[in-house]
């Protein structure tokens, strides 16, 4: 019972006492299990392409809150991608590419797969994004028209809520991020298409979004202004970890150069490129080989890197390249 002589600790007291019990009444009176609505077991490593199949009531949510997001996302492409997309063009290119039109249209991403997953003092909700958009993008480059169509992204979106309190909205904080890249592919077409602009747009697209939402990067919101971590606080979380890694050698890589002037025997120059969440680490290339050897032993300088680990399901991708003037040729 509650009287007008309580105090406000009595009160607290007693709303969480009632809470209690409302929440175990429903647990008691709680209809069968919707599948559509929970979750299922636990995501993969590597999403599934191909529509996910949420449920219609949040995708309709995000359907209705596409043309803010997509206006978002145009201003970022302006502002962000364009002067990466410069600083990845060959130096032929350089301030001779930039865009002229871009739509994201309208078909809006795709949410499914709900995981809920409860830590200390938060909450995580993971879902299945998938996006296959109708956009419209135009680019002017050397004087040719070069359009960018079909993009395709898949991953696995988190929502955390973080700390958890006792009155409402019951969260301190939002936080939204990729905790591993998604896949993201796109068609690029056009009469003409300089050599090295498609590598440098797909670069330069790539690094924008893992600045912004792969982590440690984040959109945070402080919804607690008097309690718990500010927003800043929440862009700029400590590491959970430190991984340390040692290149140690690669063997029978594909040949990818020509040997030229030299004679007919082909070789290549490879290189690793080491992957964890946005961070992006590249070994030091070993010139026409195709067993190279970057350390002999662990911690060796030069081929070890300390990469910061945010999140317990981050993983780590490992490519190896060969490096020329233009490009870096999947080996």
């Amino acid at each position: 019972p509650i009287s007008e002589n309580m105090t406000e600790a009595e009160l607290r007291t007693a709303y969480l006492a009632a809470l209690e019990e409302l929440q175990r009444s429903n647990r008691r009176a709680r209809p069968p299990a919707r599948p559509d609505l929970l979750a299922g077991p636990s995501t993969p490593s590597r999403p599934s392409s191909g529509p996910v199949g949420g449920p219609a009531w949040l995708n309709g949510f995000v359907e209705s809150l596409w043309p803010q997001i997509s206006r978002h996302v145009e201003e970022i492409i302006h502002l962000k991608v364009e002067p990466l997309l410069q600083s990845k063009l060959p130096s032929v290119l350089k301030d001779k590419v930039f865009f002229r039109e871009v739509n994201l249209g309208t078909e809006a991403p795709q949410l499914g797969g709900l995981l809920v997953e409860r830590g200390q003092d938060r909450l995580e909700l993971k879902m299945n994004v998938h996006l296959c958009s109708n956009m419209k993008v135009v680019l002017s480059a050397m004087g040719a028209q070069v359009r960018v169509s079909e993009l395709q992204l898949d991953g696995q979106v988190s929502f955390v809520f973080a700390p958890l309190t006792p009155k409402p909205p019951y969260f301190g904080g939002l936080e939204i991020f990729f905790v591993n890249h998604p896949a993201l592919n796109f068609q690029v077409s056009g009469n003409v298409i300089p050599k090295g602009l498609q590598l440098a747009l797909r670069a330069a697209v790539a690094e924008a979004l893992a600045t912004q939402l792969v982590l440690p990067y984040r959109i945070a919101t402080d919804l607690d202004v008097d309690e718990g971590p500010d927003a800043a606080d929440l862009r700029t979380p400590d590491p959970i970890s430190v991984l340390r890694l040692t290149v140690l050698r690669a063997t029978d890589l594909a040949a990818a150069d020509y040997g030229g002037m030299a004679g007919p025997s082909r070789s290549s120059d490879p290189c690793v490129v080491v992957s964890l969440g946005a961070t992006r680490w590249t070994s030091p290339i070993i010139k026409r080989n195709l067993s190279p050897v970057w350390a002999t032993c662990a911690d060796e300088p030069g081929a070890t890197v300390d990469i910061p680990v945010f999140h317990a399901s981050q993983h780590a991708t490992f490519e190896v390249f060969d490096f020329d003037n233009f490009s870096c040729a999947d080996l």
